[in-house]
């Protein structure tokens, strides 16, 4: 039983969970440090075409040192079943101190606006497109991100996308800016697979 002693206890996301690369470069893990939390989250569908989303999330210490907080909004318009434009932008601020254990830094303040497009050729063959452009003055400055992604249902997707830091803040051993890229190429096959009940 002396295994058990101690905090035994999952510690549960407490802010909007994001999917693009750029809008979850900051994310915060939950820390058990006794914060205070918050979010908002409003859901509209205007039509069957146009829907938006906003929200709102913010965490604090009990003394009330900022963590994280940030306003996410995004806005999806569907053309029947041939494409789907999906834009937004996101607000953040996060603390490196706290979150990544780096002394003497500032919080991070970030604004990253992006847009994704879908379109179908057929009911087997698509292309995503991503864009996405990280302004920040602060950690190791600012990024852009492009993937391209094409699909055969039900088995293949190919992938290829690359993540640039076009206004870098961090300098490399010869005291100079660096501009970094970071490629990626991806082919991932699906085998077929029965349900489990």
């Amino acid at each position: 039983m002396s295994l058990l002693r101690g905090l035994i206890n999952y510690l549960t996301p407490l802010n909007k969970q994001n999917t693009y690369r750029l809008t979850a470069r900051y994310s915060p893990a939950a820390q058990d440090i006794s914060e205070m939390a918050y979010a908002i989250d409003v859901r509209y569908k205007f039509n069957k075409a146009l829907s938006a989303n906003v929200n709102y999330s913010d965490i604090k210490t009990i003394k009330g040192e900022r963590l994280f907080q940030e306003i996410f909004s995004e806005v999806i318009y569907k053309m029947k079943r041939k494409w789907q434009l999906t834009s937004g932008i996101q607000f953040v601020t996060y603390n490196q101190k706290i979150y990544e254990t780096k002394a003497e830094v500032p919080l991070v303040k970030t604004v990253t606006p992006y847009v994704d497009f879908l379109y179908r050729f057929d009911p087997k063959k698509s292309l995503r497109t991503e864009f996405q452009y990280m302004s920040t003055k602060q950690d190791y400055g600012s990024w852009l991100f492009g993937l391209a992604e094409f699909n055969l249902a039900p088995n293949w997707s190919f992938e290829a996308s690359g993540m640039y830091n076009i206004i870098p803040k961090k300098k490399n051993s010869k005291g100079e800016l660096e501009k970094t890229l970071y490629p990626t190429l991806g082919i991932v096959f699906l085998m077929k697979h029965s349900d489990i009940a």
